[in-house]
């Protein structure tokens, strides 16, 4: 998709800039920031409101009869379970996106109003389509736009927490009957994977916002914190606040690296397993719901 464009004095078009980048050569002086209204932006969307309406009641569909089968006491296959995680997803996503352009073909224009700086740091915009990435620790700086960091902070804790209901959508098939016992542990282990993983995703996003609040903002690196004390006064405040947002920011950098491996163990088995479960589906699996029972009777 091609939002915003920047071009150079030559009128040739450099790359697609992301709103990070919009924000940094608008507060540097390289761009004017461009003004358009909502509706130069839903006139270039291409996906109508029935073609969207029509996905979201498909998925509500499906999602509704999960949770008629489970009032009626029907269980849901593994595939069923898989389905219902992505469903729900999917149901958000189209929520979040519901205003968002489609398919856009002529994108708007920025032009320089002078060249780009020369490349220093990781803030530093480049000429060529990089991305900033204010989440790695070792990249913030007290120069790092503040909006910016706040920003992508919260949208990774909210993702990290969506993500994290996705992954726990799967523990509904935790007491489920598995052909094998390491079928049932590899399900089980996968679970815990893909809900755990995004969730220490999210504290370390918060841990990150809290020191960067309380220290990169004052000039401190993440080096300078977690290689002494010495930067600091030597009084209890400094020595407590260490220990209470430092120590575990370090401990979940560490434990996230490994949980993410296992976070992508668990999503390929559990679409494995939920292929193998097919061959020997419970008897319940196979009866439909009866909707009479939700209409009102007398009698």
């Amino acid at each position: 998709m091609r939002g915003f464009v920047l071009v150079d004095q030559s009128d040739e078009e450099l790359y697609t800039v992301s709103p990070e980048e919009m924000e940094f050569l608008a507060l540097e002086g390289n761009i004017d920031f461009p003004t358009i209204t909502k509706a130069e932006i839903e006139d270039r969307g291409k996906a109508n409101w029935f073609a969207k309406s029509l996905v979201l009641i498909q998925t509500g569909w499906f999602i509704v009869q999960c949770i008629a089968r489970a009032s009626q006491h029907l269980p849901l296959a593994e595939l069923e379970v898989v389905t219902l995680a992505y469903a729900i997803l999917n149901l958000l996503v189209y929520i979040l996106w519901w205003c968002k352009p489609q398919n856009v073909q002529f994108p708007v224009r920025v032009k320089l109003l002078k060249p780009l700086p020369e490349i220093s740091t990781r803030e530093t915009i480049p000429s060529v389509g990089f991305k900033v990435d204010p989440l790695w620790p070792f990249n913030i700086t007290a120069a790092t736009s503040e909006s910016i960091v706040t920003t992508a902070m919260a949208g990774n804790i909210i993702m990290g927490v969506v993500t994290s209901i996705f992954g726990a959508i799967h523990c509904i098939a935790w007491s489920y009957e598995f052909p094998s016992y390491k079928e049932e542990v590899l399900w089980r282990v996968s679970s815990v994977f893909m809900t755990a993983g995004p969730v220490t995703y999210a504290l370390l996003c918060l841990l990150l916002l809290l020191v960067y609040a309380l220290w990169i903002r004052r000039g401190f690196t993440f080096i300078e914190i977690a290689g002494s004390l010495g930067t600091f006064k030597p009084n209890w405040k400094g020595v407590a606040v260490t220990i209470i947002l430092v120590i575990p920011l370090y401990s979940l950098l560490f434990s996230f690296s490994w949980l993410m491996i296992g976070y992508v163990f668990g999503r390929i088995t559990s679409l494995i397993l939920a292929l193998i479960e097919l061959r020997a589906l419970p008897a319940g699996a196979f009866q439909t719901v009866s909707w009479t029972t939700f209409i009102p009777h007398i009698g």
